[in-house]
């Protein structure tokens, strides 16, 4: 089974990084038609969460560490295909987010 993993640096407390990607999800899913989110649960610092895409469920979670986010979960085999392309625009979107 595949996995998708995506990394992105920012320079701010834990907190601060926190309270930007409250609305992560949401926005995504603002982005993307296909995208709809089904469970969002933020513990501290990680939000696990599953969404569908073009019918196929994703699980995850992202972590806010003191230095970086990190997004990673399974992947199907279907989905394993279009890794690449979730990863990318999996990094985009956290990238604006951060930045916001």
């Amino acid at each position: 089974m595949a996995e998708f993993n995506v990394v992105e640096a920012h320079q701010m407390s834990v907190e601060d990084a926190t309270e930007k990607l409250k609305s992560f999800l949401g926005n995504l899913q603002g982005e993307l038609d296909q995208l709809k989110v089904e469970e969002e649960s933020w513990e501290g610092n990680v939000l696990n969460f599953a969404f569908t895409y073009s019918g196929q469920k994703i699980t995850g979670a992202m972590t806010v560490g003191e230095n970086d986010v990190t997004i990673k979960g399974p992947l199907s085999f279907i989905l394993g295909v279009f890794k690449g392309q979730i990863e990318t625009t999996i990094g985009e979107n956290l990238r604006k987010a951060l930045d916001a």
